[in-house]
């Protein structure tokens, strides 16, 4: 086996489109929106990393999420064909609005079982190629600062994570690159009624990158929960896939080589998420009202799908509570995966930008990625002001997953403990 310090890596990309005609995902409420037209094919790309007895997979995917059932499928797969454990497998989405339906929101399209099943299949041959292509590789790291493509969405006067991260993984003796990179923001480029299939701006980006002789390219995506592109929902994403890519290529141009490349580790934990659990009081009080609204209004109206939406969830609810086991706490997986001085943490929710700077900020590590929408999907983690103004982030999303609200000390609760992964990453 190789010494210690030196590391491998392999990357292997797959096309994961999907048919036309299956519902997408996002931009509302019943709207219907099958995709009959392909902008863009969508991609499954795994980066497998290799340093003596240890193996990490890093899944990346232009879908809006995953499911636990699928990265659980995945994971097994992965381990039986190659033997990297579940623990060291990670799958990682780029948050496309205009990618099929493959969890349940909802309202939010419907799911595709049948292609679905496949993603776990995809994800598993990428890795057993990438595992073919390992070869030994020098890690370069960069980041820069890119102003005018996002904004915060929900408070005009809120934090923005400006920077664009990136590794390099170049293989030595030759000119073939990989290059994994991250920022923070919506892909939501086009139209709500837009029904094509696009990878959306990260996706245009990559493809820009790849261009600059670069063999392969991936995406994470960061802490976006309350940031768009300015130019949103304005079929703009060429230009802002252009400033993204053009960000990236000059991060890299003036990327140093990291030293320190061992240990190649992960840790997997699954921490609680507290809930404010709604009374059956307070439930019946919602649903009541919108039943009104709903006999007021079109049922193809706005007004009507949104009281239709409120209708069917807190039923749910209630049922739920009817059930008399509703629990307190959500179990949510935090993963993290160390390189050296580099670490990256991942996690299924849509993180304030706010928090994603704090936890970079906090790391033990000079490199620190923070991932979102890994592995699952539990919705966003905003701040107290969003619980303060009843915003659509604290006070809609968790019902369109037929979940009760966050408290709102989430964030808090969220960002100790992911600090706190970092550094038992960091100490083991």
């Amino acid at each position: 086996m190789a010494d210690t310090a030196e590391l491998k890596a392999g990357v292997k990309s797959i096309e994961i489109t999907p048919p036309l005609g299956g519902e997408l995902s996002g931009y509302g409420l019943y709207l219907g929106r099958k995709s009959q037209h392909i902008r863009r094919p969508l991609y499954a790309k795994a980066l497998v990393l290799q340093q003596a007895e240890t193996r990490v997979a890093l899944i990346t995917a232009d879908l809006l999420a995953v499911s636990t059932e699928i990265t659980e499928r995945t994971r097994a797969a992965v381990a039986a064909a190659t033997g990297i454990p579940p623990d060291n497998v990670l799958i990682a989405c780029s948050h496309t609005h205009s990618g099929p339906a493959t969890i349940f929101l909802r309202g939010c399209g419907d799911v595709d079982s049948d292609y679905v099943a496949l993603l776990p299949r995809y994800f598993t041959t990428a890795v057993i190629e990438a595992v073919a292509a390992l070869e030994e590789r020098s890690v370069y790291a960069s980041q820069t600062t890119l102003t005018g493509l996002a904004k915060n969405r929900v408070d005009p006067a809120g934090a923005v994570d400006t920077t664009v991260q990136a590794l390099e993984f170049v293989r030595l003796g030759a000119r073939q690159d990989y290059v994994l990179f991250s920022f923070s923001c919506h892909p939501v480029s086009t139209h709500s009624t837009d029904t094509g299939i696009d990878s959306d701006f990260t996706g245009v980006a990559q493809s820009l990158i790849q261009r600059a002789n670069y063999d392969e390219v991936l995406f994470l995506q960061g802490s976006c929960g309350d940031i768009n592109p300015v130019l949103a929902h304005e079929e703009e994403e060429a230009r802002c896939g252009q400033m993204l890519a053009g960000a990236a290529l000059v991060a890299m141009a003036q990327s140093q080589e990291v030293e320190e490349i061992a240990p190649l580790r992960c840790l997997r934990r699954t921490i609680e998420l507290p809930l404010h659990i709604l009374t059956r009081e307070e439930l019946e009080q919602r649903r009541d009202a919108n039943r009104a609204l709903l006999a007021e209004h079109p049922a193809d109206s706005r007004e009507g799908r949104t009281a239709r939406f409120w209708v069917e969830t807190t039923e749910n609810l209630l049922n739920q509570l009817s059930g008399g086991d509703v629990r307190r706490t959500l179990p949510c997986e935090l993963q993290a995966v160390r390189i050296g001085d580099i670490a990256l943490i991942a996690h299924p929710t849509e993180l304030f930008a706010e928090f994603g700077m704090e936890i970079k900020a906090r790391s033990p590590f000079p490199h620190t990625f923070v991932v979102g929408y890994a592995n699952n999907f539990l919705g966003y983690i905003p701040n107290e002001a969003d619980y303060a103004r009843r915003g659509y982030a604290a006070d809609m999303v968790p019902f369109l997953l037929d979940l009760f609200p966050y408290t709102p000390n989430i964030g808090r609760v969220f960002v100790e403990e992911c600090v706190r992964l970092l550094n038992d990453l960091h100490e083991s």
